[in-house]
């Protein structure tokens, strides 16, 4: 197909074209469309997702969908300058794939997944100076993966620890944005929430999973005797049943005996967390933070209410913090995280209180093997078990040195929960509590902790001056009727420390505003889109309070005229609490002059180890800020670098100039500090790519440059 040819014409859904081929059955079709409405995309990544089909078969079917030929991209080579002919940026946003050039007739042979854009022809077409275009259809995970091999110099072959998966378990709700409507009409049994069975005989999974499976949708029940497993099968056959190694042999003798009835979904083998973690596709960062989550609602319930919400959060920021201090990875900071949630004591070990600090080993973990229990149960791929071992023996006076980075795991989590149990349920000054922490700290350095690890720690907190005793709480009011979305975001950012306002109708809205100033609105656009639209742009003539809607309407116009309107972000659902909180924190911490030194001018500065560059770049792009970056380094160097709306697009830091220029920056890790500045004239530009591209290509190198030291 010529750009120019005919207009997009009526054509047979994918799902048809499949089922008339025997390829799928209705039932892989109905899963693959469930998970379409959560995750979005074509159809066919779904389907390959679930490993239904391969690529070849996908392939040929879009060729029949869209009647013209399609392209394998896999292990093609393609010359620099036909990849010129399309700059990045404009493949990664229309997701196409240049692959051939022909001079004589300057033709651009062009992959694409949807061959029928009249947009994306234009554009192509425009930039390429290309006279003519063909088009070819081709599998979306392949256009992704030659986009990351020929512009970015991604190896061929993926490493494995590159990318790490998950069971889509979690995954079936239902969220709304399916492009691809299952045939027939919905039955209500399609849009109940899938049922879960696990058959295991590890108890703690129970609190551990059942949280996590809740929140994403799902019904799920644990079960490990015969009788309790009949009951279930006989009266409400589970959507997934997933049974523990530790009783394969034992359902499969039940099965076989007629002591259970023989299941409808075929069994899943379940060999613990960390291999779902590893073995499974589902981008593992999104998981491993519902597991945290899980944990730190357990720890909560655990404490008794003895221990608030936003004290546990900072104990975890402490962990993350020194975790990036020492270089750890992502998976070792999560398990230390995870660790670290795990040993909180219960509410009688946090009674009894000491006048020489804490005894921790006596007062706080006292129930020593429950807890290396549910380290063993959790199955991380990072052996938390060891890790609590070591700091056990480390408190009892016997440390072991043999494995250093156990050592320092045991360290950073005694020290974190020493400096929580010396400030839990006291009023002091941050000054105040600063100044107790060091002296007591210092007293045990090298006694009980590491000297190094002491003073990493004081650098930490010498970094977060003012947020130790949690003075610094904003303020955040959630304008919605009470529904599921304002519930559960109220609880999470009270969670992180924010105080929340849950404000039913806009007018009541409108008062406490004009009363006290808070520092986040997040408003329910459904509710009353007119009056929403309205206190927005009210609030954003004599205000600089951070604004967000959320909205079930997943429609990119509607999300297009609400940034236009004056609001920072858009929350579609569904809404991954997660994230929401860490923009609202990035946000803040760019706005905020508090966490930084203000000035009339409008700028102001701070530190990356306040607020790592990566952090910084994507809050002024969620705010499409348009700034100067002055950004200075310990050995006096210096860089420059320019966003407008939100995207980089001059960079300069000695020599280095363009995307070269932000790779060094990034490579400073935390030893730097930044100016901000508003911005209005620009020099010439000298990035073409997106933030997000050069932010991946940046931490690759940089974690290319680590394990080259």
């Amino acid at each position: 197909m010529n750009s120019g040819e005919r207009p997009p014409m009526e054509r047979k859904r994918l799902d048809r074209i499949l089922l008339e081929k025997g390829l799928v059955s209705e039932e892989q079709i109905r899963q693959a469309l469930l998970r379409q409405k959560t995750h979005g995309g074509p159809l066919g990544s779904h389907l390959l997702y679930f490993r239904y089909l391969t690529e070849r078969q996908i392939l040929d079917a879009l060729e029949e969908q869209f009647g013209i030929p399609g392209v394998e991209l896999d292990g093609i080579e393609v010359p620099e300058s036909v990849l010129k002919k399309v700059p990045l940026k404009i493949a990664a946003d229309h997701l196409v794939f240049p692959f051939q050039f022909d001079e004589r007739t300057r033709t651009l042979h062009l992959a694409t997944m949807d061959p029928e854009s009249p947009e994306m022809l234009q554009t192509v077409k425009q930039v390429s100076m290309a006279r003519d275009i063909k088009v070819y259809v081709a599998v979306e995970s392949l256009l992704r993966k030659a986009i990351r091999v020929h512009y970015l110099g991604h190896p061929r072959e993926e490493p494995l620890d590159q990318i790490v998966e998950l069971p889509d378990l979690f995954g079936h709700d239902t969220g709304q944005g399916a492009k691809e409507p299952a045939p027939g009409p919905k039955s209500a049994e399609k849009e109940r929430p899938p049922r879960v069975l696990i058959v295991t005989q590890a108890p703690f999974l129970r609190s551990f999973l059942v949280p996590i499976f809740e929140r994403e949708g799902c019904a799920l029940e644990i079960l490990d005797e015969a009788e309790e497993v009949a009951a279930y099968l006989k009266s409400r056959p589970p959507d997934f049943l997933l049974v523990g190694r530790d009783l394969e042999e034992t359902f499969a003798r039940w099965v076989e005996q007629g002591i259970v009835p023989a299941p409808e979904a075929s069994p899943l083998p379940f060999g613990g967390v960390s291999r779902a973690l590893l073995e499974n596709p589902v981008p593992y960062a999104r998981m491993a933070a519902v597991a945290l989550a899980a944990l730190q609602e357990a720890a909560l319930s655990r404490t008794g209410g003895r221990v608030p919400p936003e004290a546990l959060s900072l104990l975890l920021q402490d962990v993350r913090d020194l975790a990036r201090a020492f270089g750890m990875g992502t998976v070792a900071a999560d398990g230390l995280q995870m660790a670290a949630l795990l040993l909180t004591p219960s509410a009688q070990a946090l009674a009894p209180r000491h006048p020489d600090g804490v005894q921790m080993h006596r007062d706080f973990f006292t129930d020593i093997s429950e807890t290396l229990t549910r380290a063993r149960e959790i199955d991380f791929p990072w052996d938390i078990e060891l890790s609590l071992r070591s700091l056990f023996r480390l408190l009892a006076g016997t440390p072991d040195k043999s494995d250093p980075d156990r050592y320092r795991a045991s360290n950073i989590l005694a020290m974190t929960w020493y400096r929580l149990a010396c400030t839990l349920g006291r009023s002091m000054s941050s000054e105040e509590a600063l100044d107790e922490i060091r002296q007591r700290l210092q007293a045990l350095s090298g006694r009980l902790f590491s000297p190094e690890i002491v003073d990493t720690y004081l650098q930490v907190l010498e970094g977060r001056r003012g947020k130790l005793c949690l003075k610094s709480q904003k303020d955040i009011f959630i304008v919605s009727e009470p529904n599921d979305v304002s519930k559960a975001l109220s609880r999470h950012l009270r969670q992180h420390g924010y105080r929340t306002v849950e404000i039913r109708d806009f007018d009541e809205a409108q008062a406490l505003y004009n009363r006290k100033r808070p520092d986040v609105i997040v408003m329910n656009y459904d509710q009353d889109p007119e009056r929403t639209l309205a206190l927005c742009q009210q609030i954003r003539r004599d205000s600089r309070t951070l604004l967000y809607a959320f909205t079930n309407q997943n429609k990119p116009s509607l999300v297009l005229r609400l940034l236009g309107s004056g609001f920072n972000d858009i929350l579609v659902s569904p809404v991954d609490y997660a994230i929401v909180t860490r923009r609202i924190n990035n946000s803040l911490a760019v706005l905020t002059p508090s966490e930084g030194a203000a000035s009339a001018s409008g700028g102001f500065s701070a530190t990356f180890q306040e607020l790592p560059f990566v952090d910084l770049v994507q809050a002024l792009a969620q705010s499409q800020r348009s700034v100067h970056l002055r950004i200075a380094r310990s050995n006096g160097e210096r860089a420059s670098i320019y966003l407008r709306d939100g995207e980089m697009v001059h960079a300069t830091c000695g020599t280095a100039a363009g995307e070269e220029a932000v790779f060094q920056v990034i490579r400073w890790r935390d030893d730097g500090s930044f100016r901000l500045e508003p911005a209005r004239d620009f020099p010439p530009d000298n990035i073409g790519s997106p933030n997000d591209f050069i932010l991946m290509e940046g931490l690759r190198l940089l974690d290319e440059s680590t394990l080259e030291v």
